[in-house]
């Protein structure tokens, strides 16, 4: 399953924290980009936060990767299931279809 997560920030990071928030971010989207369980990120252009693409095959599973990020304690994070557009459309069409065959 995939998942659009957004973040931003709660509140400025206090200096004393940036450095270290900043390694521990490095590190932990290489970790998590070379398993594959992030497919993509970035950072907003002028302003805090970012997003990304996560897969995990659960929502615990999801869970435990967003456990880890390592700014969450300070963000607030938006999570979005992703469905492929054309599967939904002609789900939309059958619905559609149906009710107005009633």
């Amino acid at each position: 399953m995939r998942f659009l997560i957004v973040t931003k920030p709660k509140f400025p990071v206090p200096a004393e924290m940036a450095r270290a928030l900043n390694d521990a971010m490095t590190a932990w989207f290489a970790e998590n980009s070379a398993s594959g369980a992030i497919e993509e990120g970035w950072g907003f252009a002028g302003t805090g936060g970012g997003g990304g693409i996560a897969n995990a095959g659960s929502p615990e599973e999801l869970d435990a990767l967003m456990t880890s990020f390592p700014y969450g304690q300070v963000s607030e994070v938006e999570v979005y299931g992703l469905t492929d557009l054309g599967a939904r459309m002609e789900r939309f069409k059958a619905f559609f279809e149906a009710k107005a065959g009633s």
